[in-house]
This record gives structure tokens, C-alpha cells and sequence, in this order.
């Protein structure tokens, strides 16, 4: 099964969510899942994300990098700026399922008819 796991904080973001994120990917990929990690493009490289990655696992994960675009808004508004990116995202869909933990991003999913797994807490 391809999944792909859209998430919309910067790679070094020190919020817990992102080691969660993380580890949803690696345990997926651990069974067995061909998982893509997709994050806004922010100055960062695909390789200088997975090494990222591997510094905050302690660990290398098969998973490959997808990054979208976010614009930028001058009052806060990184949710809805990342939702141009992911439209371009979906466009381009290849997996058999989309795992996401931001609610801005089900309108593109659910107007594709993409499966999706929505995570909300």
C-alpha cells in the first residue's frame, strides 16, 4: 500500500506533532507501507530532510520526501497557505491512500475523491 502523509510544519519545527508525524511514517513504513512524506517547501532540500528525519528518529526510515508550496500571508495564516500547495499536491496523487492532520486540507482531498484518513485530537 502507498500512503501519502501530508503535514504542514517545517521538518525543524520543535512542536511535538512533527515526532508523532514522524513516527506514524516510520511505523507504517515498518509494515511494509511505500510511504511519502509530503511537507511545505521552506529552504529545505529533500536530502536535508531526511536527514533531519534521521537526527530526530535516531534513525534512517524508508520513506520518500514530496514538498508543496505554502504561501505566505502577512497575519498568521499558515494553514490556509498551505492549502494552494496541497491542490498542486493532489494533482499528482499516486498513492492509495492520503493520512492528514489538518482539517484545511480535506476540500482538495474529498473533491479528487481521494481515500483519506483524517487524524483530529
Amino acid at each position: 500500500m502507498k500512503i501519502l502523509y501530508i503535514h504542514d510544519e517545517n521538518i525543524n519545527s520543535e512542536k511535538a506533532n512533527i515526532v508523532q508525524v514522524l513516527q506514524m511514517c516510520k511505523a507504517f513504513s515498518e509494515l511494509g507501507c511505500k510511504v511519502s512524506l509530503a511537507l511545505p517547501k521552506e529552504g529545505y532540500s529533500e536530502k536535508d530532510i531526511k536527514e533531519v528525519v534521521r537526527k530526530k528518529l535516531n534513525k534512517e526510515i524508508d520513506i520518500s520526501i514530496k514538498l508543496f508550496p505554502r504561501l505566505a500571508f502577512k497575519r498568521g495564516g499558515r494553514m490556509v497557505g498551505g492549502l494552494y500547495g496541497v491542490w498542486k499536491l493532489v494533482g499528482r496523487f499516486d498513492s492509495d491512500v492520503c493520512f492528514v492532520r489538518n482539517p484545511a486540507f480535506l476540500s482538495p482531498l474529498i473533491s479528487k475523491n481521494i481515500p483519506t484518513i483524517f487524524e483530529s485530537h
